[in-house]
């Protein structure tokens, strides 16, 4: 009997010890869990804020090769078209890259939306004649055409600003400031590079003129110039493989004269004469309409540089006399180039083709009848 009980205290003894040696082999593999689940959190948080902090390094990156925009007169003018508050100033950059504008004025409430595939901006000689008390510094006023309304779209640009305004008559310093949008230099550099894409969709449409509209208006990566430079070439060799009549009708209805309308170069055609008797000289003479053939005539020169030099007649005589030969010389009025014409024809391209079929060659070896009225 006692051995019984022995055996059976010995049993609940070992019972004991095995149920105890369980416990702590159970609390280790709880331990090896936890730590293994700490382990992999760790890991997790590790990749994550790896992740995060690459994602933060690539932004920054990013942030940091944004394009610096050359702040030159075509940009500056580009600057004011996407600003959000242009409020019919001007011609917005939507409205040039959509190719068509709602004219606002007098009886426009029934006119169609009016076709333009280009803004040209031309320098006005004396900016003090259209601005009264216009401070001293070095302003450039500018011209838009064509105007959105029944006043004429201006840009006043000064060495930290631009203004885009609209006049009818001569205006002063303070209303321009007043009516007008103005932008600083930091506000018009925010403008392009947030609106990137669009600038480049509109910056050969905006011809100022004077300047060298083929010029890289933003400072990009040499990579970025080289398929400019190779865009560049290719319009031009475009330009050179059309025939010559769709050629001399990309001129009549060239981006360096004061009109966006393809169908008014249509017009001027039907009676349209070319001369190219001279070397690198075109000249294009339509007579029609009122005033003599100093209105009706113009002459290109090929720079040979993919630039046509425009030139127009001025009547040089104080007295109002015409007829002297002395009263006209040949005067600069602008200069375009292929890549332009180009994109002209893209856009006007039934148009174009049309004024072709009326371009008459047959006396293009001749002078110009009026030749020894004009000094050149």
């Amino acid at each position: 009997m006692k051995n019984i009980i022995g055996i059976l205290v010995a049993a609940a003894v070992l019972g004991g010890g095995g149920y105890a040696a369980y416990n702590v082999y159970e609390n280790k593999q709880e331990e090896k869990a936890a730590q293994q689940h700490s382990e992999q959190s760790s890991k997790k948080q590790s990749e994550k804020s790896e992740v995060h902090s690459s994602a933060k390094t690539e932004k920054a990156e990013s942030s940091s090769e944004k394009t610096e925009f050359e702040l030159d007169t075509k940009n500056k003018i580009i600057a004011l078209m996407v600003d959000s508050n242009l409020d019919h100033r001007t011609l917005s950059a939507e409205q040039l890259q959509a190719g068509q504008y709602d004219y606002r004025g007098p009886g426009s409430e029934n006119m169609p939306s009016k076709s333009v595939s280009l803004l040209t901006a031309k320098q006005v000689d004396n900016p003090s004649e259209y601005i009264k008390d216009l401070p001293a510094g070095d302003f450039k006023l500018f011209a838009l055409d064509p105007s959105v309304n029944n006043a004429q779209s201006l840009i006043l640009i000064g060495d930290k600003q631009a203004t885009v305004y609209g006049a009818q008559n001569v205006s002063t310093y303070a209303s321009v400031m007043k009516d007008g949008l103005t932008l600083t230099n930091d506000e018009m550099q925010n403008n392009l590079q947030k609106n990137s894409d669009l600038v480049s969709s509109i910056e050969d449409l905006v011809i100022v003129q004077g300047e060298d509209t083929t010029a890289t208006r933003a400072h990009r990566a040499s990579d970025s110039s080289s398929k400019s430079r190779s865009s560049a070439n290719a319009e031009d060799s475009d330009f050179d493989s059309l025939d010559q009549q769709t050629q001399l009708a990309l001129l009549l209805a060239s981006p360096s004269r004061n009109s966006d309308d393809a169908d008014y170069a249509l017009t001027l055609s039907k009676t349209l004469e070319v001369y190219m008797s001279k070397p690198n000289e075109i000249i294009l003479y339509t007579p029609s309409g009122v005033g003599g053939f100093d209105k009706h005539t113009e002459k290109y020169y090929d720079n040979h540089d993919g630039t046509y030099t425009r030139y127009r007649i001025s009547d040089t005589n104080e007295n109002g006399e015409h007829g002297a030969s002395s009263n006209y010389v040949w005067e600069e009025a602008g200069t375009t180039s292929k890549r332009d014409m180009m994109r002209l024809y893209n856009k006007n391209t039934a148009t174009i083709d049309k004024i072709a079929q009326n371009v008459d060659l047959s006396d293009s070896s001749e002078e110009f009848p009026y030749e020894d009225d004009v000094e050149n």
